[in-house]
């Protein structure tokens, strides 16, 4: 009692890539994180999402790409003329979780579970809480295999 206890719990090594952290202990507070499951789906490819209820505007359009593998996600998301990178991106079980920071604004989250080439979930963000639901458009690279070939 009185004392500051910061404490960082990880499952295996600390000091490694990417430590398997599972709470976090600030000043006598616990932290715990959520928990990862194995990855069910790949959601490597192009997304035609729309984004619900954003800031009282309605739905928007938006396009994500993502690669990478699904336990360390790379990509963008186009909207309204802005291109956000993710910064943290992996997948648990179905679940896509995803972080975007967008300056001094802050940062959205955005978490969608994928049945097949479908996805639904939600986000948040600056301008508050939003549903996501979108298609697959494509595989990685943006193309959806339909280009004429020229010879």
């Amino acid at each position: 009692e009185g004392y500051m206890a910061n404490l960082v719990v990880v499952d295996g090594e600390l000091f490694v890539d990417s430590p398997a952290i599972s709470e976090v202990w600030i000043d006598g507070h616990r932290f715990e994180l959520a928990k990862l499951e194995p990855p069910e789906v790949d959601p490597a490819g192009t997304w035609a999402l729309t984004l619900g209820g954003v800031g009282g505007m309605g739905d928007i359009d938006a396009e994500l790409v993502l690669t990478g593998d699904p336990t360390s996600l790379d990509g963008a998301m186009s909207v309204m003329g802005n291109e956000l990178t993710v910064t943290e991106g992996r997948v648990s079980g179905k679940q896509v979780r995803l972080q975007f920071n967008i300056g001094g604004s802050g940062t959205i989250s955005v978490n969608f579970e994928v049945d097949g080439d479908r996805a639904r979930g939600n986000g948040s963000g600056p301008y508050g809480d939003f549903t996501v639901r979108g298609e697959r458009s494509g595989p990685p690279g943006g193309s959806t295999g339909d280009e004429e070939t020229r010879t």
